[in-house]
């Protein structure tokens, strides 16, 4: 307000103000919000997620500030597939019910609603679906794509720029992210790419005048698919893996050993590829619902949650982790002890319509299959 105006005349134009082009009536509209006294403020944010007790969508603010309003306000399109069709209840009956009874979808559609509590368990990181192409890898990515959004357009590939992942993981701060085809990175740089997701933080760069600028922050879940896995992608660029680097990305078999692929079990229909087509076209029907249920519900017991989290994770670690598993190991157990937790909370609130325990077992199941082909509950560099 203290120059011309022209930029700020740009930005209310971009917004749909209708502005005489005159130089005259720029100036005065430049006074009237100079000397403008609101009755009330908003918030503006350029994040997703977690602001206090209040969680922001890109079209949605879940909860409320007593004093303020808040909005979401980006340069981008954030969108990104999060949008919605059909109901919560709708989503349950048709694309939950088919999860029921199925280790890696039960286990994928808890990841979906365990993004939004990895803030309050401090968590991070993600886990990587590994089979061969008609495994049914894709069908649990749009079946957890569906909890937030259009299955189409919500996942991505892995192939992208470290700078295209950042701006991926801070346009769904607090939710999840989907990458699919690890094999399509650069294996020199898949390494650092799970590092970067990981973490929560993107790389430090210098503004035009040499300062650096602060550097884009997220928290994100990540949910992964290939046919190989991470080790064996940067084995390919003659690159070794670390253990940091297999802890933050946790393999899990895309084929539930029962000889239906993915599948442990097919609901009554023919094949393996008959129930993959009902659950996608279920998911093209209904998406983007049941994660604002979960959110709504969320929003007035996150004090409550967080309790409930700390003490899940504490009885899976006590019940399910060997007692000398190395702090590596510990650290996994608490990753799949959040997504249990998360499943058990969405079935509590009506949302997926699973037996109580289901989500529970299924990821005590895929960690004692992560921990017998890992080799052990010991160090990864002791193993090696």
């Amino acid at each position: 307000t203290c120059g011309d105006g022209v930029e700020m005349a740009k930005e209310l134009a971009r917004g749909g103000l209708d502005i005489d082009p005159t130089r005259k009536a720029r100036e005065l509209l430049n006074a009237y919000i100079v000397r403008c006294t609101p009755p009330r403020f908003v918030r503006c944010t350029s994040r997703t997620g977690w602001h206090g007790n209040i969680f922001v969508l890109h079209d949605d603010v879940i909860g409320q500030l007593d004093s303020e309003d808040v909005f979401l306000q980006s340069e981008r399109d954030e969108t990104m597939g999060m949008v919605q069709a059909g109901t919560a209840a709708d989503w349950r009956e048709q694309v939950a019910r088919l999860a029921a009874g199925n280790s890696r979808l039960v286990f994928t559609l808890s990841l979906a609603f365990a993004a939004p509590l990895a803030e309050l368990a401090n968590e991070s990181g993600g886990f990587h679906l590994i089979g061969t192409s008609s495994a049914g890898k894709s069908t649990a990515l749009e079946a957890a794509a569906s909890v937030w959004g259009n299955t189409a357009d919500y996942g991505y590939k892995w192939r992208a720029t470290s700078n295209g992942l950042e701006g991926l993981c801070a346009s769904r701060n607090d939710l999840l992210v989907i990458l699919d085809e690890l094999a399509q990175v650069d294996p020199r740089e898949a390494g650092e790419s799970a590092y970067l997701i990981a973490n929560g933080q993107g790389k430090a760069r210098a503004s035009r005048n040499g300062t650096m600028r602060t550097p884009a922050r997220w928290r994100v879940l990540l949910l992964s698919a290939g046919e190989i896995s991470l080790t064996q992608h940067m084995q390919e660029a003659g690159k070794q893996s670390r253990a940091g680097q297999e802890i933050r990305l946790i393999d899990i078999a895309a084929e539930s050993g029962a000889g239906l692929g993915l599948f442990d079990t097919l609901h009554g229909m023919e094949s393996g590829a008959a129930l993959s087509q009902a659950i996608k076209a279920a998911c093209q029907r209904q998406h983007g619902t049941a994660g604002r249920a979960f959110l709504q519900q969320l929003v007035q017991q996150r004090d409550a949650v967080a309790t409930l989290i700390r003490d899940a994770r504490a009885s899976f670690l006590a019940e399910d982790v060997p007692p000398s598993a190395s702090g590596q190991v510990v650290r996994a157990a608490s990753r799949f002890a959040l997504v249990a937790v998360a499943g058990e909370i969405a079935t509590t609130w009506g949302l997926t319509g699973w037996q109580e325990g289901e989500a529970m077992a299924a990821a005590v199941r895929l960690f004692n299959e992560w921990l017998s082909g890992r080799g052990g509950a010991g160090d990864a560099e002791t193993r090696e």
